[in-house]
């Protein structure tokens, strides 16, 4: 069961040194920075009225008011839909919903509550390893000589619809009644929000539905609300990161694949239905892989046809169906690309330890994104990207464009992008050795028993699956292990996540990658 444990001035002190002093001013125009100034005058009282909320169950009315201002988007100025709604909530409200989440949070860690299938929010979970977790079934299941297709889900609105009634109810089916549950039903209702614009203010107006948009207690609350979603499906494996939502079929049979998903879908209806959430239909789309006939799937949700599409965008990443990654490729280097515009023209003006952090930025961040899973990818995708990172190099330290880097990368400690992918890969494997990935990976490797090492020094070779397919030769399931298989045992021996990169990192810069995996 759920108690809201007393906190202390020294807990209060912890969050407010890490706020962000860059963040805008709430409702009442309190600057954070100032905040952050008189910490040592305010921690105390803050802790007692803090306190006084948890034993009363009672949220402190003056901390639901939002503030909403118009973010512009892209497009026409004049037109409403081309602005986003930013919500800030007061700063005291921040401290003190980081202060609940934090044991709320603990609770759910502690007592397993949270499905393994959600990705969203939780420690060792990322955007990236959903991505790898859907392509990992994809890959397999084409080597399996079976056939694989993926529902992607779009929900409505999703948080801004969550009922709170039913909200409370799974609250308390989870553990948190009495007064715990008396301050969430507190926190949850009478919840106000004015729009700013320039000098004009709106009248208030509440809130009635949503967990608050901004809060810190928000994005916890709806992955308990759609917790249980993984309930109502038989024959499918979810893949979920906060409400992106797929869903994994395999068959031997198109006809059966068919009826399977139709069939789930109409248990995803009901539980929709029960939990009063709806599906944008018209933005979920279906691909089946390795497709090569051109099949056209009859897939229906409540009466209306979902879309087959050739790729989808999921968490950010283009999945198209012969897993070719060239649509990511091509969107990874535009971005690249506008990076390198963005370098150029302001290399001149900047202090010069300022390129590399922005090489980090405009460049690396974008390659290194689910890198992961498109690290498989075809040689001439891999060698765009390439000259793209040597181009970046060159600009941040003022070289020739005919002028070599290769060197100049490896004493700057820059990986090129075969050593970028190499590196992932490791990670991964580091993390599936030390059991940090979610329990959908324990199959994801198989290490050798001791007796069947050859290298007797390392106790954690990995076998090398059978191979029938070259889009699963590519990948971190196949080459990722002979690299594994080829790493020092005493960097694999290496528990620490941050030395163990850092070994890898050293490895990889010492043995420089100038060949394609």
């Amino acid at each position: 069961m759920f108690f809201l444990q007393p906190i202390t001035s020294e807990n209060v002190k912890d969050i407010i040194d890490g706020l962000d002093a860059s963040k805008a001013s709430d409702i009442f125009n309190f600057p954070i920075r100032a905040i952050k100034l008189v910490s040592h005058l305010i921690n105390e009282p803050l802790s007692i009225i803090y306190n006084k909320s948890f034993t009363t169950g009672v949220f402190p009315d003056k901390l639901k008011l939002a503030k909403v201002i118009p973010l512009f988007k892209n497009g026409v100025r004049t037109l409403v839909k081309n602005y986003r709604p930013v919500s800030i909530l007061p700063i005291f409200d921040k401290i003190l919903e980081k202060l609940v989440n934090k044991q709320l949070v603990d609770f759910l860690e502690k007592n397993k509550i949270l499905s393994n299938f959600q990705y969203g929010f939780q420690k060792n979970r990322s955007t990236s390893l959903a991505v790898v977790d859907v392509v990992s079934k994809i890959t397999k299941t084409l080597e399996n000589k079976k056939i694989p297709c993926c529902i992607f889900l779009d929900f409505a609105k999703a948080f801004d619809t969550i009922d709170h009634t039913i909200l409370l109810k799974k609250l308390e089916h989870y553990g948190i009644r009495g007064v715990a549950k008396d301050w969430f039903q507190s926190y949850l209702n009478s919840r106000f929000q004015t729009v700013i614009i320039g000098n004009v203010t709106s009248t208030s107006k509440e809130n009635k539905y949503g967990v608050p948009q901004g809060s810190v207690l928000g994005p916890t609350l709806f992955l308990m609300y759609i917790n249980d979603i993984s309930n109502c499906l038989n024959k499918s494996i979810p893949t979920i990161f906060a409400d992106d939502t797929s869903l994994f079929f395999q068959d031997d049979d198109i006809d059966n694949l068919v009826f399977t998903i139709n069939s789930e879908l109409r248990e995803v209806s009901s539980w929709l239905i029960a939990n009063r959430l709806t599906l944008n239909v018209d933005k979920s789309n279906i691909v089946l892989f390795q497709n090569k006939s051109k099949l056209k799937l009859d897939i229906s949700l409540n009466g209306e046809k979902l879309k087959q599409t050739a790729f989808v965008k999921y968490l950010g990443v283009l999945i198209d169906e012969r897993l070719s990654w060239d649509k990511h490729i091509f969107m990874i280097t535009k971005k690249i690309q506008q990076g390198i515009g963005m370098i150029s023209k302001i290399r001149h003006g900047i202090p010069s330890n300022m390129l590399k952090p922005l090489f980090s930025s405009f460049v690396t961040s974008h390659v290194n994104y689910a890198i992961e899973a498109w690290g498989g990818t075809k040689m001439t995708n891999k060698m765009r990207i390439e000259k793209l990172i040597k181009k970046a190099v060159k600009l941040i330290y003022f070289k020739d464009k005919r002028e070599s880097v290769e060197n100049l990368m490896v004493n700057q400690g820059i990986l090129n992008v075969l050593e970028l992918i190499a590196l992932s890969w490791y990670k991964l494997i580091h993390m599936f050795l030390q059991n940090l990935l979610p329990k959908q990976f324990k199959d994801l490797f198989i290490i050798l028993p001791v007796y069947q090492n050859t290298r007797l020094s390392c106790k954690k070779t990995l076998q090398l699956p059978h191979c029938r397919l070259n889009v699963f030769k590519k990948t971190i399931f196949f080459e990722g292990v002979k690299m594994w298989n080829n790493l020092p045992s005493e960097i694999q021996d290496i528990t620490s996540r941050n030395l163990f990169k850092n070994k890898v990192k050293y490895h990889l810069l010492s043995n420089h990658i100038d060949h394609i995996c």
